[in-house]
């Protein structure tokens, strides 16, 4: 039997097998795909949307992959967490503020107490 002639890979695929190695460059990357909207969810890199028959998924530069159902929950959750930091710091402010308040208030009854006892 003839032995058949050896398989060439596609040069995306290589240049995908480079990004896995961590051996691509941000111009070999615009090449096989367009750069997104989205960050990494690990390294807060720019992430390059790969779109291979009608399959969505994204590659960053230092070999991160993902789907498309990842990113959107990675995303999801850091906006949740980035929310829920905002509400816990409007909430110490405004605790803080009523202490502020309520030390104001103290001081001038003891300052009306104290004129008070001292007209009488």
């Amino acid at each position: 039997m003839p032995a058949s002639p050896p398989q060439v890979a596609p040069a995306d695929m290589k240049l995908e097998v480079g990004m896995a190695a961590m051996d691509s460059s941000e111009d070999e990357l615009d090449r096989i795909g367009k750069r997104s909207t989205f960050t990494c969810p690990e390294c807060r890199g720019t992430l390059w949307e790969m779109n291979e028959e009608g399959a969505l998924r994204f590659r960053g530069l230092v070999s991160h992959a993902y789907t498309v159902e990842t990113v959107v929950a990675e995303q999801s959750r850091r906006l949740e967490d980035a929310l829920w930091v905002d509400v816990e710091r409007r909430v110490v402010s405004r605790a803080e503020t009523g202490r502020e308040r309520a030390d104001e208030r103290r001081a001038v009854r003891e300052r009306m107490d104290a004129t008070i006892e001292y007209s009488a």
